[in-house]
Parts: C-alpha cells; structure tokens; sequence
C-alpha cells in the first residue's frame, strides 16, 4: 500500500510504500537534480536500518549498503535510490 510521504527539497521525489502482510518498508527517492543532494529520511513507524539500492551513472540497482534512518543521505545526480526494509529484499541482476 503507498503511505504518505513528502520532501521539502523541490529537486528529490519520494514516494513510500508499506506491505503489512509481508512486513516490508519501501521508500523510492528519485534525485532530478545535475548536482548531488543530500536528504535524511525520518518519520513514526519507520524501520531503523533498511538496505540502499542506487540507480545512477555508474549503478544499475546496485546494493550499495545499509541506510540507518535519521542520518544524512547523499544522493548522486540524477539518481533513483530505493531504500528497502523488512521481508525478502530486492532481486537484482547478477
């Protein structure tokens, strides 16, 4: 189901996603911007930790780590950059 979500930064689209049933936490950043921008994702119910999928010049889907909710998060230019939390995680592309 989507949940609510909204950024305060005109250049990063962001859109969430919740799977009670399967306990999962999705939440899609989507960086428009030719410069890096920088967002902290927060918010009650929000898992503590979720795993970082990055879509970008240089990455196709790429797990590039763990995200813990709260902190800064650098977005590369024009980048789409999943979090994911809970559940089975994402299938990639050997």
């Amino acid at each position: 189901m989507r949940v609510g979500a909204t950024s305060i930064n005109n250049n990063v689209f962001v859109s969430a996603y919740e799977h009670a049933g399967a306990g999962t936490h999705t939440i899609v950043l989507a960086n428009t911007s030719t410069s890096a921008q920088t967002v902290t994702v927060g918010g009650a119910g929000l898992p503590a930790s979720f795993t970082i999928y990055r879509t970008s010049a240089t990455d196709n889907a790429a797990n590039v780590g763990d995200y813990a909710t709260g902190v800064p998060l650098a977005l590369p230019a024009r980048s789409i950059v999943t979090l994911q939390a809970g559940g089975t995680p994402l299938a990639t592309s050997p």
